[in-house]
């Protein structure tokens, strides 16, 4: 069972004067076009502007590139523990965020000497695997998901393919069954707790994956293999097995997320851009040149929760 820690000592926050004028994350222009919402941002506040996540909790969204840079290279100001946050008393139970915000015992939350140790286990256990075999088997896994929906003439490639692709790839990497109910359903739990649709529920979700990936370890202990998951257990750092579970699951979501946002933001540079769209079997422009753009244009991680302010600071002309 993985449960999700909010915080030790709740405190209330019933508002923040310092928002008055903060925009929600939220709505059909955020979900469509995010970088023409962010642009109002920047035009209106600056690098650091007011925003409401959902249900009106307030936050502040870095967007200048010093200042984010500046937040992720001083952890002794902007730290990752999130249970120093001050608007837990605000937060319901069932808050779609909580998985990604409520303090977890992971590297993401870790600080200081203890993030280190985690994130040097993680490093290592990742540098083992061989990049041509899992080159190899990312084909084979993209032909078969093509050949599910290749002959009826149409596709939901998010769910067909940029979604199912990178996450089977990851569990696998992390010595999961290459098939079966068990590894689907962790794959679809997954895709939830990351990426809820209406009527989903997310923290359900990431406890159902906490106890999967909880009943992998205990595998792999009794059963190891030449996969992450061994790897992270026979470390000499003697990580405990919730550790080890924590951490999966944060290695996992970052391998599929983004992977997953990439490929699908590709595909539509592809299928639309007649610069691509007239030239990707043979033209002048080739589908890494539309992955690099991608990248620089229509980035697949556009904003993440991930810091808080230890004591009160100015950033960006902000208190």
């Amino acid at each position: 069972m993985t449960d999700i820690d909010p915080a030790p000592h709740p405190v209330a926050a019933p508002g923040c004067p310092a928002h008055p004028d903060a925009v929600p994350l939220a709505g059909l222009e955020y979900q469509q076009t995010p970088s023409e919402l962010y642009r109002g941002l920047r035009g209106e506040h600056g690098a650091v502007a007011p925003v409401l996540l959902d249900g009106g909790i307030p936050a502040w969204l870095v967007l200048g590139y010093p200042e984010v840079s500046y937040v992720t290279s001083h952890d002794e100001l902007f730290a990752r523990d999130s249970r120093r946050w001050n608007q837990w008393g605000s937060i319901p139970p069932d808050w779609p965020l909580l998985p990604y915000v409520g303090h977890q015992p992971s590297v993401l939350f870790a600080e200081g000497e203890e993030h280190r140790r985690r994130a040097g286990v993680i490093t290592q256990a990742l540098a083992g695997i061989d990049q041509f075999e899992l080159a190899r088997d990312c084909r084979q896994l993209a032909d078969r998901l093509i050949a599910a929906f290749a002959g009826s003439g149409r596709a939901e490639l998010m769910s067909g393919y940029a979604h199912p692709l990178p996450m089977i790839a990851a569990v696998r990497m992390c010595g999961m069954p290459h098939s079966g109910a068990e590894t689907r359903q962790l794959v679809e739990d997954l895709r939830i707790s990351l990426d809820a649709a209406e009527g989903d529920d997310p923290v359900a979700a990431y406890t159902r994956v906490g106890e999967r990936i909880h009943r992998l370890v205990r595998h792999k202990r009794e059963r190891p293999g030449p996969d992450v998951t061994s790897r992270m257990l026979t470390h000499p750092a003697g990580l405990t097995d919730e550790e080890i579970v924590q951490d999966l699951i944060s290695v996992i979501a970052a391998a599929q997320q983004p992977t997953a946002n990439w490929i699908g933001n590709t595909l539509r540079l592809l299928l639309t851009d007649e610069r691509f769209a007239l030239n990707v079997s043979g033209g002048r422009l080739s589908v890494g040149e539309a992955l690099n753009e991608v990248l620089w244009l229509d980035t697949p991680t556009q904003n993440f929760i991930g810091r808080w302010a230890v004591n009160d600071i100015q950033l960006g002309g902000r208190q």
